[in-house]
């Protein structure tokens, strides 16, 4: 089985290379994988979202309970001393 490309118009079936539908003319043809583009950047969107937000909640759990954040400076114990 293979992919099928559809005209917008007419929603019939038209060749890959077809520049137009053969039924009524129309230059609107749409591909198979427009949808699945759709859903695997929304998923990424969502999955960085959800990502965001984890770092964003453990943030304000460090800050509630009074935890110090580390610092990343390499000289950082250096320059405090």
């Amino acid at each position: 089985m293979g992919y099928q490309y559809k005209c917008a118009c007419c929603n019939q079936s038209v060749e890959a290379a077809a520049k137009t539908c053969p039924s009524c003319g129309s230059h609107a043809i749409q591909s198979p994988f427009g949808f699945w583009h759709f859903c695997i950047l929304t998923c990424l969107g969502v999955s960085f979202a959800v990502a965001l937000s984890d770092i964003y909640f453990k943030e304000q759990d460090d800050r509630s309970m009074g935890i110090p954040k580390v610092s990343s400076n390499i000289l950082g114990p250096i320059q405090h001393s």
